[in-house]
């Protein structure tokens, strides 16, 4: 998938998903990095969609301390995809729970919530 979101290999990309749509959509490189972050690294929107439809996670940091949202800053185009996903998924948490989301994007990172991050 690294391959893929680095070369914006749409074709590869929808494979891939099919093939590891679950967590192992979120494995990550040397530097710590998910396929999605080096998707957003390299500008390939059309590979942050595939995997953010995919369920692609928002809240890991790499080595460095970066996550998705920091590496979408110097795209507008990305970052706005990235904000409808959370409030999507903010949206479906409240739906599946009847709760609002009383915590944030930093809380799920830290894993300091007892509850499953729905990012």
């Amino acid at each position: 998938m690294q391959f893929a979101a680095k070369n914006g290999e749409v074709e590869v990309a929808n494979m891939r998903v099919e093939i590891m749509c679950g967590p192992s959509i979120d494995a990550v490189d040397e530097r710590g990095r998910t396929a999605l972050m080096t998707a957003i690294i390299h500008g390939n929107i059309q590979i942050v969609r595939i995997i953010l439809n995919a369920g692609g996670d928002l809240s890991p940091v790499d080595l460095e301390g970066n996550d998705a949202l920091a590496f979408a800053q110097d795209s507008p185009e990305i970052l706005k995809l990235i904000s409808r996903e959370v409030v999507k998924r903010a949206e479906l948490w409240k739906i599946a729970t009847g709760e609002s989301l009383e915590f944030s994007f930093q809380a799920c990172r830290d894993k300091t919530v007892s509850q499953e991050c729905p990012f």
